[in-house]
């Protein structure tokens, strides 16, 4: 564990452009590539109260200083949201909303992608369906996952095919979805250096006062292109009667997934049922897939 007196915390860094609202350095994120340099965007207004710009910064590992703005690259005016992902070769991508007078309509999405060994920027073919928002997430052979409620598109690197779906394929029709996930985002993704990906949730509880819900997971073979059928895990150490079935439709579910240093997905789910004025009563579960191919990344 590191102090919290240890030199390497006492560098203090001010944000790319710190002249910013509070609100507007909140919605900054940021990348690490490889070698530890780090990758900011920040979005600024723009000439018109609707237009905005997005600019990225990097900062080189033990830098004081951030480099020089890059515009993103944009075809038209563009809305303050935005999603930053990496690929395993260090390009950056920058999904980003155009702009509407009204915040709740569905509007087209750009995606941009950075490439540092060239310095340039490249406008991809954007999927074909609107958002409001959405969840972006970059896989390490390039290939990119767009979430929006209940519908994705992936964009096939090699290909620059986008394939989409209307609906969550992937689902089972008895899954219970979290509460975090009842709006703009998404169920979690996980994917491993050759492009596979996986997801995971919770199914609905059965009315035979069943204490433990019955997790799911799905994957997707990048070889095919194909989602498979979802799977069932069973979940142990229950038996807790606050749990029980009748109070099912109170249950909301939390799941966050990532890939660990063998390549296996890792999933934590959490289960929490409201308690009225006292709370909320909350028990987690977590689950390790095999491991995958060693990194083989083009």
């Amino acid at each position: 564990m590191i102090s919290a007196t240890a030199p390497d915390w006492k560098t203090h860094i001010d944000p790319p452009d710190p002249t910013q609202s509070a609100d507007l350095l909140e919605g900054s994120k940021a990348v690490f590539d490889q070698a530890g340099r780090v990758w900011m965007v920040q979005a600024s207004p723009g000439a018109t109260p609707d237009a905005w710009n997005l600019m990225l910064y990097t900062l080189a590992p033990n830098a004081t200083n951030w480099s020089a703005p890059i515009p993103i690259p944009a075809e038209s005016a563009r809305a303050e949201a935005f999603n930053l992902g990496m690929d395993a070769r260090g390009r950056v991508v920058v999904t980003h909303i155009r702009a509407s007078s009204d915040q709740y309509t569905s509007r087209p999405l750009s995606v941009s992608r950075f490439d540092p060994a060239t310095s340039t920027w490249t406008n991809l073919s954007p999927p074909n369906f609107s958002v409001v928002a959405s969840q972006l997430h970059v896989d390490a052979p390039g290939n990119i996952w767009v979430f929006q409620q209940d519908r994705y598109g992936r964009y096939d690197d090699k290909t620059g095919i986008w394939t989409e779906s209307a609906e969550l394929d992937y689902v089972p029709v008895d899954a219970a979805w979290a509460s975090s996930h009842r709006g703009a985002q998404s169920l979690p993704i996980a994917t491993d250096s050759q492009g596979n990906a996986w997801t995971i949730g919770a199914r609905r509880k059965s009315l035979n006062e069943q204490d433990l819900p019955i997790l799911w997971i799905n994957r997707f073979d990048a070889s095919t292109g194909l989602w498979g059928e979802p799977a069932s895990l069973n979940v142990t150490e229950g038996e807790d009667r606050r749990f029980l079935a009748y109070e099912g439709d109170r249950s909301r579910y939390f799941v966050s997934m990532a890939m660990d240093a063998e390549g296996r997905p890792v999933a934590l789910v959490t289960e929490a049922v409201e308690t009225g004025f006292i709370g909320l009563w909350l028990r987690s579960w977590i689950t390790r897939g095999p491991a995958s191919d060693p990194l083989n990344v083009p």
